[in-house]
């Protein structure tokens, strides 16, 4: 099964769930909608009884993530 979206990709295949940041021109920081999109795919994960791993990834293996983007986060607080 998988379930792309913005910024977040999940394959899951014999019990192994694959979840992929894809937000590569900010290094996968995070933003308010990729918080929206990983929490949705934990939400997956919880629901899936047949999942038994999770792995999380970039779709770069040369960068994971930066962090908050807190230009975007800063003025939400």
């Amino acid at each position: 099964m998988k379930n792309n979206s913005e910024f977040i990709n999940i394959d899951i295949e014999s019990g192994v769930c694959t979840v992929t940041m894809n937000r590569l021109e900010k290094k996968n920081a995070i933003n308010p909608q990729f918080a929206i999109e990983l929490c949705n795919a934990w939400d997956v994960i919880d629901n899936d009884d047949k999942i038994r791993v999770a792995v999380l990834k970039s779709s770069d293996p040369s960068i994971f993530s930066a962090g908050a983007d807190l230009k975007e986060l800063i003025p939400l607080l």
